[in-house]
Order: structure tokens, then sequence, then C-alpha cells
């Protein structure tokens, strides 16, 4: 894989290691942040304080600007270290990647400092009102994660003028993106799930709130005003989600790993680490996981020469890391699945982390991006057909 200048990305090995660091005390927290259904002050801080919030913002305004890879290798160890904290801190990142949008006076304003947690709804849930100067914007976004840490939610809405919908591109109508602070959100605390409980990725809503204009941008029309690689391509954002997965599931390997060597299984009283299943089903998890995250590395590597190139993203290639994405959703999903099986009851407690491991990345795996109906829309892609035409 390409690599950009050395000197330029110094501080990308930095935050890696500070991530590290930072690591037991986000094991420590786990549980209480899965009892309040939020990350614990103690992680946010922590997570702030290592520059997880502000590893994708650009080296204009003075971040870091992680690479993709650096990005999944972060998530993939926060993730392994508590799953919830690895999803909000992808979430949360987006900054870097929706600042890009917009004029730097606008993004350093907004942004005093670097490390304030960004929540990011694509869903266009909301309608924008065109006003002069700006919009007025009303509505109700689900799936916002880590709400009750954000500054920033960037929201996304249909464009009305004169209460008539605006054309966008594709034959869609037209949407954009608006920054709202904290302040002018509400919060609705609708999170009760089987998994990723403390992400918080609860309802939002706005109710008439003005946004100016130069705090929007349309995802589908505009390009990014920063011209770095890391936001040439719009749909970037996406790519480090498969760091949270393979995470969640490495995790569970290295905890049914431990178990195994202590643990007695019945009827014979030997150790789990002698059962002809256990050895098999961890195994099997490993390649799973191993092949999956090799996969990723793969495409994302050759997404980034394309992009340190100044190349357009070939179609076949962002279909083969969308294929990618979701193989390491459903792979980690059966990875973590095959040695929750091999330790019986072990997993049935909350007391074990692998019973969290089994509920978080259920739920991760039900997210759009991984869903096993994803195949579909790629697999007609690779066919030369429509990937949007499809029944769902």
């Amino acid at each position: 894989m390409k690599t950009l200048d050395p000197s330029a990305r110094r501080d990308a090995a930095s935050v890696r290691d500070r991530v590290l660091n930072i690591l037991p005390i986000v094991r420590s927290e786990a549980a209480t942040c899965e009892a309040e259904r939020q990350l614990s002050s103690t992680v946010v801080d922590a997570l702030r304080d290592a520059g997880v919030f502000s590893m994708t913002m650009s080296r204009a305004l003075g971040g870091p600007e992680l690479s993709p890879l650096e990005q999944i290798e972060v998530l993939d160890d926060l993730s392994a270290a508590d799953g919830s904290t690895g999803w909000c801190a992808m979430i949360n990142s987006d900054g870097g990647y929706v600042t890009a949008f917009l004029d730097p006076a606008v993004a350093k304003e907004m942004y005093p400092s670097l490390d304030l947690a960004t929540a990011v709804v694509v869903n266009p849930t909301g309608q924008a009102h065109v006003e002069p100067g700006g919009y007025r914007l009303t509505g109700r976004w689900a799936f916002a994660s880590g709400s009750t840490h954000a500054a920033w939610f960037f929201l996304h809405a249909v464009v009305l003028d004169n209460g008539e919908m605006q054309p966008g591109v594709d034959g869609l109508p037209r949407m954009i993106m608006l920054a709202v602070p904290r302040a002018d959100v509400t919060l609705h605390d609708t999170w009760h799930t089987t998994g990723l409980q403390a992400t918080a990725s609860g309802d939002v809503s706005v109710d008439g709130v003005f946004v100016p204009r130069e705090r929007t941008f349309s995802l589908l029309e505009q390009e990014a005003v920063d011209p770095s690689p890391l936001y040439r391509w719009r749909w970037t954002f996406f790519v480090n989600l498969a760091g949270v997965p393979l995470g969640i599931a490495r995790a569970a390997i290295a905890e049914a790993t431990e178990v195994a060597g202590t643990k007695l299984a019945l009827p014979a009283m030997t150790l789990a680490a002698d059962d002809v299943t256990v050895q098999t089903h961890l195994a099997q998890a490993q390649a799973l996981v191993g092949s999956a995250r090799a996969y990723v590395q793969d495409t994302v590597g050759r997404m980034w020469d394309e992009l340190i190139a100044g190349n357009p993203m070939p179609p076949r290639l962002w279909t083969e890391y969308r294929i990618a994405l979701t193989n390491a959703g459903q792979a980690s999903k059966r990875a973590v699945t095959l040695v929750y099986e091999a330790m019986g009851t072990t997993g049935i407690y909350r007391s074990s982390t692998l019973e969290r491991h089994q509920r978080d990345i259920t739920t991760l795996a039900q997210h759009l991006l991984t869903q096993p109906k994803t195949y579909v829309s790629s697999g007609r892609a690779l066919l030369g057909l429509n990937p949007a035409a499809i029944g769902y």
C-alpha cells in the first residue's frame, strides 16, 4: 500500500500509542457503561485525551488525519476492549469527514477543540425549509450514536422550498446535511436493545431550529472542500466500520481461549481445552476472523492507493469493499457464536464478557451495511446490473 509523507503524518502513531494506553480504562469501565446505557465520563474523557474523536480531522485544521487502515486498527483495539466504546469511537470521530465539506473558517469556529465528539445520522428523516441565509430544520432521527456526549449533530434532511420538495440527483429529492449544536437537540431515551447498549444510539429531534447555510452541505451533490485523499471519496467515512466487528470477535476468541484453559467440562471433568468441539470451533472462528480482516485490509489498501493517486474510485473496488464489510460483520458474528456455543454455559452469565460480545455482535450484524441482504446489491453490481433495483 502506498503512503503519504511520514513527516506529514507523524501524529498518527501517537494516537495509536495513546489508544493502547487507555484500553485498561475502557475494559474496567465496560460494565458501568453497559449498566448506564451510555459511555461513562471516564471513558469519554479517555477517548478525547487519546485523540480518538479527532483522528479523522484534517491536517489543515491541525488534526492527525489518520488513514482508513489506521482508523480500522484503532477501532479494532477499542472494540476488543468494549464493543460499545469502539462503536461510539467510530461514529463520533466523523467530525473530520463532515467538516471537510465546510469552509475551513466555519469548521474552526465550530470546533475550537478538534476533540469534540460528533454524531452523524445519514437517514434523511428531517425537513429543511429554505429561508434567507439558511434553513429551518425540523425532524426526528433514529440511531444517533454517542448522543449523550456529542457536541455537534450532523443530521440529514430533505430540502423544501415554499413547501415543495426540490429535485436532487438520480431522481431523488434534494437532501442536505445540517450541523446542529447539542443545545438545539432533544434526546429521546429509545435505545433499549439486545447489544451495544452503551452506545446511547437513541432518537434525537429538532424543532424549528435555524441552521445557517455555511453549516450545511450536500453529501450527494458536493465535493469536499479539503483536497486531501481522505476526503476525496464521499463514502470513505463508512470504511472504518469494519474495525468494530473484527475487534469484538477477536476479543471473544481471546476470552474463550483463556476460559478453556481453566474450565472443567462435564461429564468427563477434563479441561475444556481438551474437548475436540472447543478445539474445532476455536480454529474455525480464528479462520473466519483472520480471513475477514485480510480481505478488509486488502480492499481498503487498494482503495487508499487510488485516493492517494487522485483517481476516481473504481466502482468494482467499492463493490468489493462493501462485500468485505458485510463479510466482516457476518464472519465475526459466526465466529463469536462458534466460541460462545463451544464454551457451554460460560457465556450465559452477565459476569462473562463472552455474553456481552455475543449480544454486541448480534446487534451490530443487523446494521444496514452488514446485513446479509447487502450481498444482493453487491452481487447485482458484480453482474453489471443496477444494484439499487431490488425489492428492499
